[in-house]
């Protein structure tokens, strides 16, 4: 038996964002009432690949500093790194998720340093990378409903 290890790249999506699964009355509230994620962060690490669920309102820190959602140990990366945060927009009732750079070195998104202190909006398929090896890709999994307000009343 042999053992054949392919690259795995995650820079493309798998499946056009127009062809993500529309959000029903039920998945809005499970969404609503963070038990069923907005997207998903997947990052590669060497050979390692890990995922972390984004849900509203409830945002992820990535960094070195062990109380990160997601750790990570580059030496170029700060405790708090970045945030990835999702959240409904008002006028449009889209799920917008936002990645802010807290980093003195940078996050770069598709390749284009962030900013400090500076945000940039996520759409699926978007890579995030922390230099000295960490590439994050952005997975949307759902999106509102047609005609939904994309709020449950709680």
């Amino acid at each position: 038996m042999t053992s054949v290890e392919e690259p795995f790249d995650y820079t493309q999506p798998t499946q056009p964002f127009e062809e993500a699964t529309q959000v029903t009355q039920d998945d809005a509230s499970q969404i609503a009432s963070h038990q069923k994620p907005v997207g998903k962060l997947v990052w590669k690490r060497g050979s390692q690949i890990s995922d972390h669920d984004v849900f509203l309102d409830s945002p992820v820190v990535v960094g070195r500093h062990r109380s990160c959602h997601i750790q990570i140990t580059s030496s170029v990366s700060s405790n708090r790194h970045c945030t990835i945060s999702a959240s409904i927009d008002k006028d449009t009732k889209d799920y917008i998720v936002i990645c802010e750079d807290l980093s003195s070195n940078g996050t770069f998104w598709n390749s284009k340093k962030i900013g400090k202190n500076q945000s940039v909006i996520l759409a699926h398929g978007d890579v995030l990378e922390i230099k000295k090896g960490y590439y994050f890709t952005y997975l949307q999994l759902s999106r509102p409903r047609e005609g939904s307000s994309g709020e449950t009343s709680q």
